[in-house]
């Protein structure tokens, strides 16, 4: 059965976001040949690219170059820096792209992901458009934009983009999880603004009446390759599941 994998090349980033959960105590960068080991021994149907910013890494061209040639479907979550690098060709492998935007205007983003953020991602945005890639928004969901969560969707929705919402997990500390009241206040100004595809939430497709999921997807069609070189059914997992080395 083909897997989604998710893989972090690296765990730096051009920028510092405090609520970021990428390990930045040492330096972790996947190489050429792990990846290859990746597609080798797993049957990948897909590929997203997270964790850090990607384009970071050095053989970040490489890499996108080896899965063009082994024509694996692949898709980023970025910031805007990793597509910015790219020429309109190396771009246009993208299945598709996804834009991280944690608030909907450019004062409130910049003031938390730092000067430039704003124009780097929708100036990435909307040249992905022109490419005619599928893009999307990702913001996550905390205690400090719960209240903007309505704005965020709009502004996705305005871009003709649709809307994927993390609601932050404490991997790194408490100082963003959202309380009961402040968790619910941001899914009803969500399903005010628009249409939900799908939520991964199951106390909250029980209570909407949602369709659910086929279930959790980590570590059956869905598994992790990170920066370390270690292998987790999930991003927010605890501890490793073993090493890329173990599959060849």
């Amino acid at each position: 059965m083909p897997v989604a994998v998710g893989i972090g090349l690296t765990n730096e980033c051009n920028l510092a976001c405090p609520h970021c959960y990428r390990p930045t105590l040492t330096q972790q960068r996947l190489s050429l040949p792990q990846v290859e080991t990746i597609l080798d021994n797993l049957e990948v149907g897909s590929v997203n690219l997270g964790v850090g910013e990607n384009g970071v890494h050095p053989e970040y061209r490489e890499m996108l170059e080896l899965f063009r040639f082994r024509k694996v479907k692949t898709a980023i979550t970025s910031n805007g820096y990793s597509l910015a690098m790219l020429t309109d060709e190396e771009l246009a492998g993208f299945h598709s792209v996804e834009l991280s935007f944690d608030f909907p205007t450019k004062a409130e983003m910049e003031e938390f992901r730092g000067p430039g953020a704003w124009e780097m991602a929708i100036a990435s945005l909307e040249r992905c458009q022109r490419l005619g890639i599928p893009t999307s928004v990702a913001a996550v969901m905390m205690s400090t934009n719960y209240d903007r969560m309505g704005e965020v969707a709009r502004f996705a929705f305005g871009l003709g983009c649709d809307l994927r919402v993390n609601v932050y997990q404490p991997v790194t500390g408490e100082g963003f999880t959202l309380s009961y009241e402040e968790f619910w206040q941001g899914f009803a100004d969500l399903f005010a603004a628009g249409p939900v595809v799908v939520c991964s939430e199951p106390l909250v497709n029980a209570i909407m009446g949602l369709e659910t999921t086929r279930g959790n997807p980590c570590g059956q069609r869905s598994i992790r390759a990170l920066p370390a070189g270690t292998i987790s059914p999930c991003p927010y997992w605890p501890a490793a599941a073993g090493r890329i080395s173990h599959l060849a």
